[in-house]
């Protein structure tokens, strides 16, 4: 992978991308269709252990047994644009809670940031983090205290958004089924929105993993 030149978490570089947005080059009007050069996807980082529970249902499973598995992984999707105005890649890294499927298409169907910003030159990798999406999970302690050889505290710390608290956490209103008046979410599209958000690992240690992977990519 290409050395990035931002990577993206939420809502935390939003305004880096307007600048971005408004002094790159627009796509001509009538070139409605993505030109591409190259696009595939990719793994990188991560790490093997040998993991003695890979069947949470079945301590003796002959179909999955104690075995090595890689998992602090990074997955990313990568497109290349056919006529590329800048030198290096950006990458999109969602926020806890959601994977880089957020920036493929708004909830209310409008063109997302990764083909926006091909649009205008730039190679683009979408990434899902350690223990997200397409990267794989880590089940090993969680099956080993379904199985009952390791304590509950081996259990790592998982939470997902609601819709409750997406409302605010996101800032679309104030509480629940309340929207700001200048709110540029779309409020009627929510319920396409909810699905995106995903099971996400709270541990201390995730963040650290995030960066080892991605400093290897």
């Amino acid at each position: 992978m290409e050395k990035p030149v931002t990577v993206c978490m939420g809502t935390l570089c939003l305004m880096a991308i307007t600048a971005i947005l408004a002094s790159a080059p627009t796509a001509r009007a009538e070139d409605s269709a993505l030109r591409i050069a190259k696009q595939g996807s990719v793994e990188a980082g991560g790490r093997v252990i040998d993991c003695a529970t890979n069947d949470g249902g079945d301590p003796k499973s002959t179909r999955w047994p104690r075995g090595r598995v890689v998992v602090d992984n990074v997955y990313a999707t990568y497109q290349y644009p056919a006529e590329q105005r800048f030198p290096h890649p950006i990458l999109f890294n969602s926020g806890g809670g959601h994977t880089a499927r957020v920036y493929d298409t708004t909830p209310d169907g409008r063109e997302g940031w990764l083909t926006l910003f091909l649009r205008q030159g730039f190679a683009v990798y979408g990434v899902d983090r350690p223990n997200t999406g397409r990267s794989g999970t880590d089940i090993c302690k969680i099956n080993a205290v379904k199985l009952g050889v390791a304590p509950v505290t081996e259990l790592p710390a998982i939470n997902r958004y609601a819709a409750e608290s997406s409302w605010v956490t996101f800032r679309w209103g104030p509480q629940f089924g309340v929207p700001y008046p200048n709110t540029q979410f779309p409020i009627a599209a929510a319920d396409n929105y909810y699905p995106q958000t995903i099971s996400t690992y709270r541990d201390p240690d995730e963040t650290p993993k995030s960066v080892a992977a991605l400093l290897l990519s």
